[in-house]
């Protein structure tokens, strides 16, 4: 054989040893970034002053932020940034001389309705045109603003009870009037902070008193939980699984299915700070703050997933494999990411 046809060998082994070489300086890069990047989160700069907490559209790619983009705090917007890299997809500009009392996320993410203190309107989340007014003299006042699974209906507080509005066409579905039946009346007085659809018929709504869920359809309280526990609380943005935290003993947290209430976890919280609490849109993690900075833990298990070093509104990503942690002072979002 020629030295020529002994070369050709070498060159071949040569050339699969530089490319096998080269597969595993890039794995282990990859896996060096990977788990830098477990270490340290994203940060999105928001650039917006005295902003509200974080919100995650449904599908996960933008993040919604409420705040003023000038100094003197004259120009209000709801912001919709990308998550993937914080750029800003599109400002709402709102109005300053109305209080805002809350903004949500259709159940598909094409919608987002924002309430002020004189009524809700809705917009689309393609380009942040005005879909609908929906009710001019609701005198909004309650916190929550919830939307049926459909996204056909939502739920809003008002000065004398509870509207159930259509979105299609913003018609009044149903009121309960808070001086109605006890039944409407007992329902209309826990109407704030924690309220929630579960389904297009069911909805939830906690107080210190236990949480009670109403159905639209035969317009009464069907099934009470009385004195679950206390706050902090919160429902999973799919209204599925609710979570309180336990009286005795203390530092305990307490997740239950819903509409059933079976409790289907506790989970010791050392330190449990009195600070808002988030469920994943599954209802099988869990994250609050606590003595050592916020705690990411599985519901099912109570393994501790991961601790982080901050404080600030949280939400965790539809996939619930980020928590977004608003740290409003800084401007900043922080974007945790976690293994299950």
């Amino acid at each position: 054989m020629s030295a020529e046809g002994f070369a050709r060998p070498r060159r071949r082994t040569l050339i699969l040893a530089v490319l096998v070489l080269a597969a595993l300086v890039i794995a282990s890069l990859a896996t060096g970034y990977g788990e830098w990047r477990l270490r340290h989160p994203q940060t999105l700069r928001t650039g917006l002053r005295a902003w509200s907490s974080a919100m995650f559209s449904p599908s996960g790619e933008a993040i919604g932020v409420l705040g003023y983009v000038d100094e003197r705090e004259e120009r209000l917007v709801f912001r919709l940034l990308s998550a993937s890299d914080g750029h800003v997809i599109w400002d709402l500009a709102l109005r300053n001389d109305v209080r805002i009392v809350s903004i949500s996320f259709s159940p598909s993410g094409g919608l987002v309705a924002v309430a002020d203190s004189e009524g809700v309107s809705v917009y689309s989340t393609a380009d942040a045109s005005l879909v609908r007014r929906i009710g001019e003299d609701l005198q909004v006042f309650g916190e929550a603003l919830p939307w049926s699974a459909s996204g056909r209906v939502i739920a809003v507080n008002r000065e004398d009870g509870l509207a159930f509005r259509s979105v299609v066409d913003g018609a009044l579905v149903l009121l309960l009037r808070d001086r109605a039946s006890y039944s409407e009346h007992r329902f209309c007085y826990k109407g704030g902070e924690w309220l929630s659809f579960v389904g297009d018929d069911l909805l939830a709504a906690f107080d210190v008193h236990g949480l009670d869920i109403f159905s639209i359809h035969e317009r009464k309280i069907v099934r009470r939980l009385d004195t679950l526990g206390s706050s902090p609380a919160a429902f999973s943005p799919r209204g599925d699984r609710f979570v309180c935290t336990l009286d005795r003993p203390r530092w305990r947290l307490a997740v239950y299915s819903l509409p059933e209430g079976e409790r289907l976890a506790a989970l010791e919280a050392p330190g449990l700070y009195e600070r808002p609490i988030a469920l994943s849109r599954d209802g099988e993690i869990l994250a609050w703050h606590g003595d050592d900075g916020i705690t990411i833990a599985s519901v099912a298990t109570g393994r501790v997933l991961r601790r982080v070093k901050s404080q600030g509104e949280l939400v965790f990503s539809p996939t619930a494999d980020l928590l977004a942690v608003s740290r409003s002072e800084q401007g900043v979002i922080e974007l945790w990411p976690f293994r299950r």
